[in-house]
């Protein structure tokens, strides 16, 4: 609060030589004191604040205090009259109780009348220098001169009687006119408690309005010797402490430091020392009441008054241990972008390819640039458009994400099969601004896959579907033939004279016959049907949709003239001929057991007839089952 004392102004007063005492190092000290004085007057001229004026008023203490014990020693070393250091000492503790009071009534920065107060003391210091000391003085120099002063005298001293009555006055004067500030401070009392509660009410307005412009941040204020005088409600939040242990315990602020960090307060604390911060931040770590460590932004500014006195600095703490783990998280989110081994492109809303990782280029031969700017559909294969416009679109709009196997076309332009995942990034609106693509070239993979697809369902030889394969297209037939009520009819091809072959001229021409025979039968059937090696010289032909046994034959037939063609392998003219059995379903049998047994009936009837021929196991006796070998499935 600024002090109301600017009039009326405490006259100066200036040394003059009838205040010598004629003691150098007692004068020395009055003109000090004298210099001091007018100091305060000035100083309460140009209406300093109340903190100003007890600083002066300290010094003025402290000067004064040490030239009272200069005079008391100085009494205590002559041995003057008892009476005299008896009035003398008392002077003294009066004149300071007297600073003392004034200091206590500034310090309720009340409106107090300083002028009067300061009056009062500097005409009490005159009064005291010109009788208390001088007597004192005469005395002085008498001992010095005469050995001592006779009691005589002392009794019969005219200068003491007078210094006696005077100070009684004085201190008489010097209650009075403390009352009288004290009743006026009373009087005072119900305005002042009401400019209080209106400037109560202002400040709270404006701390409201701070904490609420900045309700993230921790405000503190510490005076020149450190102490605080403002801390903000939100370092509990931060820190776990309240503003009552901050307040009793300032050095906390640097407590709470993380351990390895305080040297960062250090360096900065330095330069606020000598007035040099600039508000600049810095960041360091925490420790919690709780024992949580967290992420704390520091900046601190020195403040002034008006006359460039140094009163302290204001700091600012923000916590910003979430945004420290989000770019901790992006630090490693780059980190992983350009070191995973999948293939990374990150595409904005419109279908613009924004950025890849290097994987992207490892895989697909593109350099960043290259893409950049490119829509993504332009790396898929043209035949993968049909699916990337509809599946994959309307995947990722319905549910935000799509993964799937796709193939890509490289810069070489060869055929990459990938295994891509597709996300889409939504802001905290819940709007798409941009995908996120992941993909691994698994073309290896899949060729592996296949190989050990084809080893395990086709036969190595002739490339012919195996024994696994054919079951299963044959159960897959008479499910469909039982559905819609259609027929199948089954061919079981057994290879004459083929033993022969094998003997004479070795496995490879034998193997060479066999995939001939293969491609032979293959010429002689639809698309639609299916022929299979099920053994070392057997064949089947499965055939969907055959309506009459008369057709059946027709292709029959048709096989056998092809086998019994000779064949040109390796200059050697070889001729062979076959035995082939008939089964037509559902005349013949109604599930697959029955079918293959029985067109394996009829094959085994016309290889021990006449051979190359052909029967249908409509043709067999009623017994024939029973003495057939039946093919286990």
């Amino acid at each position: 609060m600024a002090p109301t004392h600017a009039s009326p102004d405490v006259p100066a007063i200036a040394w003059n030589e009838n205040l010598l005492t004629g003691l150098a190092e007692i004068d020395a000290q009055h003109r000090e004191l004298f210099a001091i004085a007018n100091d305060v007057r000035k100083h309460c001229a140009q209406s300093e604040s109340h903190e100003e004026l007890l600083i002066d008023l300290s010094h003025l203490r402290s000067c004064a205090v040490i030239n009272f014990d200069t005079e008391e020693e100085l009494m205590s070393t002559l041995d003057v009259s008892p009476q005299h250091r008896e009035y003398h000492e008392k002077a003294h503790q009066d004149f300071i109780h007297y600073i003392d009071r004034v200091a206590r009534l500034l310090v309720t920065k009340a409106d107090v009348k300083i002028p009067l107060m300061l009056d009062f003391l500097l005409k009490w210091m005159v009064s005291h220098i010109a009788g208390t000391d001088a007597v004192f003085a005469h005395e002085v120099l008498a001992i010095r001169a005469n050995g001592r002063t006779p009691r005589a005298a002392e009794s019969a001293d005219p200068h003491l009687a007078f210094d006696l009555t005077l100070k009684d006055l004085y201190a008489s004067l010097e209650n009075q006119t403390f009352e009288i500030l004290e009743l006026n401070l009373q009087l005072q009392e119900e305005i002042a408690r009401r400019r209080q509660a209106e400037r109560d009410v202002s400040l709270s307005q404006m701390w409201i309005r701070a904490v609420a412009d900045q309700a993230h941040s921790w405000e503190y204020w510490q005076g020149p010797d450190k102490e605080i005088i403002y801390m903000s409600p939100s370092c509990e939040q931060i820190t776990g402490y309240s503003v009552a242990e901050f307040t009793a315990n300032p050095n906390l602020i640097y407590t709470i430091i993380h351990p390895e960090d305080r040297h960062l307060m250090d360096i900065h604390m330095h330069y606020v020392s000598q007035h040099q911060d600039d508000g600049s931040e810095i960041d360091f770590r925490i420790v919690r009441r709780d024992g949580e460590v967290r992420w704390i932004a520091h900046s601190c500014k020195a403040v002034y008054n008006k006359q460039g006195k140094y009163m302290g600095r204001r700091g600012s703490r923000r916590d910003r241990t979430e945004r420290y783990r989000e770019e901790e998280s992006l630090r490693m989110a780059v980190t992983v972008f350009e070191v995973v081994n999948e293939a990374v492109l990150v595409s904005s809303r419109d279908s613009k390819i924004v950025s890849v990782n290097p994987s992207f280029t490892a895989i697909t031969g593109y350099q960043a640039d290259e893409v950049i700017g490119r829509d993504p559909r332009d790396l898929a294969d043209p035949s993968m458009q049909p699916l990337l416009m509809n599946d994959l679109w309307r995947t990722l709009v319905r549910t935000g994400r799509w993964q799937g196997e796709v193939t890509l076309r490289k810069k070489n332009g060869k055929p990459c099969i990938c295994w891509l995942s597709v996300n889409s990034v939504r802001n905290d609106a819940g709007h798409v601004t941009s995908f996120v693509s992941v993909f691994s070239d698994i073309t290896e993979r899949k060729e592996n896959e296949e190989r050990i697809y084809y080893l395990a369902h086709y036969d190595v030889t002739t490339g012919l579907p195996n024994r696994a394969l054919f079951s299963d297209r044959l159960r897959q037939s008479v499910l469909a033939a039982k559905r819609y009520q259609a027929n199948l009819a089954l061919l079981f091809i057994d290879l004459d004279k083929f033993k022969p072959v094998n003997d004479r001229f070795g496995h490879d021409v034998g193997d060479q016959l066999l995939k001939e025979v293969a491609q032979r039968i293959r010429d002689c059937i639809r698309e639609s049907d299916t022929a299979a090696r099920i053994g070392g010289d057997e064949f089947v032909v499965l055939l969907p949709g055959t309506n009459t046994e008369q057709n059946v034959k027709a292709i029959a037939h048709k096989v056998l003239q092809e086998i019994e063609r000779s064949f040109d392998i390796e200059n050697h003219d070889i001729s062979i001929s076959a035995s082939i059995g008939i089964a037509i379903y559902p005349e013949h049998g109604e599930d697959v057991r029955n079918i293959l047994k029985n067109a394996d009936h009829a094959m085994y009837q016309a290889k021990h007839g006449k051979g190359a021929s052909i029967v249908s196991f409509s043709e067999l006796g009623v017994g024939a089952n029973q003495t057939q070998q039946e093919l286990s499935y």
